[in-house]
């Protein structure tokens, strides 16, 4: 900041220096707004990320009943019941 010789130049000059409050409520409402348009995307994220690791979950299930049935000659135990039985 340049310091002059009059008050009023002075004066002036700091309040160049800083916001209004008008500018202020201006950049608050417009990030406001950006938020609002970037929630809906954060959710369908959100969303495919849920879904792909249910997916995930599901291979992981299918594979670990195929490496069972493969290591017991085929056969899975599908109740405890049954096993009591015999």
């Amino acid at each position: 900041m340049k310091l002059v010789k009059a008050d009023n130049s002075l004066l002036s000059a700091l309040r160049m220096a800083g916001f209004t409050l008008i500018e202020l409520l201006v950049v608050v409402s417009i990030i406001a707004i950006l938020a609002g348009l970037l929630l809906p995307a954060l959710t369908l994220a959100k969303d495919r990320s849920k879904r792909s690791n249910c997916i995930n979950n599901l291979k992981q299930l299918g594979t670990a009943v195929f490496n069972y049935a493969n290591e017991f000659n085929e056969y899975l135990n599908f109740s405890r019941d049954e096993a009591r039985e015999k």
